[in-house]
């Protein structure tokens, strides 16, 4: 071939080649572009509306397109009575998995740990009755394939432990799995805690200081921080909310133990940067900076076809959405984050209201669905129309101040007691019996049965239903008292 020749098909390479660059370039501009007014305005109403329809005094949302922030804003107000912004601080709840899971990877990096080893190898406090436990592996617990659940291993329960160690010796209660190793999802918040125990025991270093030596540092989100205590957060993280008949009370939370699981307060701003080291893994390596480049995306792909899919701290696949995604809810906080692998999106939300607010609705992943749609141009749908919760708190104290109506009528039922009188030997026991039937269930119901019936779906706390349903919980401690006070006056009476 002679020289023009070779020269000619040189150039029609380079021509081809810069064609199908600028042509890759436009696209990817299009696809990260900034919003437009249209866009910012109708996400500006979208979270208005949010706001509005849930009484969640604060809301902050940063969205970022090819890792450029393209909207960033706070609305309300925080429990302090300062403006909630991006750089609030909140409890990111759930979302503290994701930094717990990060960090046995890097260990299985430095070849500390082995995802595919038993857990007893690296904690020998991990043992219990059920044999199988022995075959659970470091990576049952970051799928939550492990087998431990509420039903074997309430992680809410209290008495809470005090350590990461202490709340992997409790795995010792258990007697049963709920399955085998490795073959069905649980979601378990006690899979994190064990996982938190196994970095300080592998790492030789607190929990809480790794995750800022090696996690918080290297992205430098200066608002972030871990604490195992509910009630060990710093004083620059004002109170979140709870609501009473729809509106928003600020409270601190209770003292419970969530390290691990729940443990790491940030602000949007800083979650933001967290969603982006995920996204542009792999496809930016000079800026992975927590692993090997390219781990981290190879972390987030799915290891099955199931339409769901959990692992490393993240909900890496479910049905309706194409984003990589976890919420955080904590009683007086909610927080959601949501990035898709390619990079071209990712979405943190932060507020300062329970799921538990007035709609009863899943509001940080509500607003994240709502970004999707409007910059889709599709029509938003997450929206709440209903008001659920004050109607229940009304509902509940209006049937405590009923049947506290009553027990005075009961108390002073002239026949009751005239047959009490006339009755002898074992027959007052019966009257007595009968009369008690209604209070005893009652108190059965309201202490026994709606616990267990609870318990069935998730382990709770009385203190963290309390936070959850302030109005409900006083109303059931309060028809279980007048109850009470029933059923001891009539044993009374039955006596004298």
């Amino acid at each position: 071939m002679g020289v023009r020749a070779l020269a000619a098909i040189r150039a029609w390479l380079f021509r081809l080649l810069l064609i199908l660059s600028l042509a890759f370039h436009q696209q990817a501009i299009a696809r990260t572009a900034p919003l437009s007014d249209e866009q910012v305005a109708a996400i500006d109403r979208f979270i208005e509306r949010q706001r509005e329809a849930t009484s969640i005094p604060g809301i902050a949302l940063v969205v970022r397109r090819g890792g450029e922030i393209a909207y960033r804003r706070g609305i309300g107000m925080d429990g302090s009575g300062r403006p909630f912004s991006p750089a609030t601080q909140v409890w990111l709840g759930s979302l503290s998995k994701s930094f717990t899971a990060l960090a046995v990877a890097q260990l299985a990096v430095a070849k500390k740990i082995d995802l595919d080893q038993p857990v007893a190898r690296y904690l020998p406090d991990f043992r219990m009755a059920d044999p199988r436990g022995a075959m659970i592996t470091v990576r049952n617990l970051m799928e939550h394939r492990s087998g431990l659940t509420d039903a074997n291993l309430p992680d809410w329960g209290h008495p809470w432990p005090d350590t990461y160690a202490e709340a992997t010796r409790r795995v010792q209660r258990i007697k049963a799995l709920s399955s085998a190793p490795g073959t069905q999802i649980a979601y378990h918040n006690a899979n994190y805690m064990v996982l938190a125990d196994l970095v300080e025991h592998v790492s030789s270093e607190k929990f809480e200081r790794y995750l800022n030596t090696h996690v918080f540092t290297p992205l430098d989100m200066r608002s972030a921080l871990a604490v195992a205590h509910l009630d060990g957060g710093p004083s620059s993280v004002p109170p979140g909310h709870v609501f009473i008949f729809g509106r928003p009370l600020a409270l601190r939370p209770p003292g419970m133990f969530i390290g691990g699981a729940g443990g790491v307060i940030a602000n949007a701003d800083d979650l933001s940067r967290w969603l982006e080291a995920f996204a542009r893994s792999g496809r930016h390596p000079e800026e992975d900076r927590l692993l090997p480049p390219g781990m981290l995306a190879s972390l987030l792909r799915p290891k099955s076809n199931a339409g769901y899919v959990y692992g490393y701290g993240w909900v890496l696949r479910q049905p309706g959405t194409d984003l990589v995604r976890h919420n955080g809810g904590l009683p007086t906080f909610v927080a959601h984050g949501a990035f898709a692998p390619d990079a071209s999106l990712s979405i943190a939300v932060t507020t300062n209201g329970s799921l538990a607010n007035p709609a009863w609705s899943e509001v940080g992943e509500d607003i994240a669905d709502g970004v999707v749609a409007i910059l889709a141009g599709q029509p938003v749908t997450t929206i709440p129309t209903a008001r659920v919760g004050p109607r229940v708190d009304v509902a509940a104290l209006a049937f405590v101040c009923l049947f506290a109506a009553l027990t005075p009528l009961l108390v002073r039922s002239r026949r009751w007691r005239e047959r009490l009188r006339a009755a002898q030997g074992n027959a007052r026991l019966w009257i007595w019996f009968r009369a008690s039937i209604v209070p005893a269930l009652v108190i059965g119901i309201l202490l026994v049965g709606i616990p267990a019936a609870i318990g069935s779906i998730e382990s709770w706390s009385w203190f963290w239903l309390w936070f959850l349903a302030p109005v409900v919980t006083t109303s059931l401690w309060l028809l279980s008292l007048i109850a009470a006070v029933l059923l001891l006056w009539r044993w009374g009476a039955m006596r004298s």
